[in-house]
C-alpha cells in the first residue's frame, strides 16, 4: 500500500507488510506532510488464490469509539491467481468541515466566540452519528439537550479546558531553568496598547480555577495526585456553552 500526492505523483508513504491475516492490526506511521496535500491517491496491490465475489474495502474514521464517517469502496469480482492494483482519490474536506488544529494543542486561548463555535462543529458531528429521531410520525433532528444526554463524555470544550490544566501543572511542577517555567514566571515591562487588551492563556486558566473555586492552586499544582482530581472535576464543570 502507498499513499501518492496526487497532484505530482510523490509517494509520501508506503507498506510493504503483508495484510492478509485476518483480526491483525497494524501499525502506521504515516507522515505529516499528507495533511497538507489537496488530494492524496491510494493505491493498494492484493493477490489471490481463490475468486472472490463482491470484494470491497471498508474504512471507518472513530471517535472515542464511535463511528464519525464510513466509506465502501466497491472492488467487485476478483480473478483467482490474479494480482491486482487498486487505486482511490482521497480529497480533503472543506475548511468549515474539519476539526480545528489547535484543538490538540494546550496552549490555546479560548475566548467565548471560540468556545460557542467549537461546540456547534461538535453537536454537528454528534447528530450526524446518532442520526435523526423519529416522533409523532416524523423524522426530527436532536435537540442539544438529547445529543448531551446521550454522548455521555465530556464535551470538547471541556476536553480542551482538563488538557490545558493538565499541561499547566506540569509546567508548575518543572525545575525553574526550564524554559517554560521561566515563561509562565515572566512578567513583561513597559507600556500597555491603548484599548482592550488580549486575552493570555494564563488568564483562561485563571478564570476556569475561579469557577472551580480553586485558591493557591500554584501549591495544588505541586502535588500531582491533588492536580489530577481538579482535573477530573474540571472534564466534569467547565462545560461549553
Amino acid at each position: 500500500m502507498n499513499l501518492r500526492d496526487a497532484d505530482t505523483g510523490k509517494i509520501l508513504w508506503q507498506l510493504n507488510e503483508d495484510l492478509s491475516v485476518p483480526e491483525v492490526e497494524h501499525e502506521a506511521r504515516v507522515p505529516k506532510k499528507v495533511l497538507k496535500c489537496r488530494a492524496v491517491s491510494r493505491e493498494i496491490n492484493f493477490s489471490s488464490i481463490e475468486p472472490m465475489e463482491k470484494f470491497r474495502l471498508e474504512q471507518k474514521i472513530l471517535f472515542k469509539g464511535r463511528c464519525l464517517e464510513e466509506w465502501f469502496f466497491e472492488f467487485g469480482f476478483v480473478i483467482p491467481n490474479s494480482t491486482n492494483t487498486w487505486q482511490s482519490l482521497i480529497e480533503a474536506a472543506p475548511e468549515s468541515q474539519m476539526m480545528p488544529a489547535n484543538v490538540l494543542n494546550e496552549t490555546w486561548t479560548l475566548s467565548k466566540k471560540m468556545e460557542q463555535q467549537l461546540m456547534t462543529w461538535e453537536r454537528k458531528f454528534l447528530r450526524k452519528i446518532y442520526g435523526p429521531k423519529y416522533e409523532n410520525g416524523h423524522w426530527r433532528i436532536r435537540y442539544n439537550t438529547e445529543l448531551k444526554t446521550q454522548y455521555k463524555s465530556p464535551d470538547i470544550v471541556a476536553e480542551i479546558k482538563a488538557r490545558r490544566l493538565e499541561w499547566l501543572g506540569h509546567v508548575i511542577r518543572m525545575n525553574d531553568q526550564r524554559i517554560p517555567k521561566k515563561i509562565l514566571n515572566t512578567k513583561p515591562e513597559g507600556r500597555h496598547n491603548i484599548g482592550r487588551q488580549k486575552l493570555r492563556w494564563l488568564d483562561g486558566m485563571e478564570d476556569d480555577l475561579r469557577t472551580l473555586g480553586m485558591r493557591r492552586w500554584r501549591q495544588k499544582a505541586l502535588v500531582g495526585q491533588e492536580w489530577t482530581k481538579i482535573l477530573r472535576e474540571a472534564k466534569a464543570r467547565l462545560q461549553g456553552p
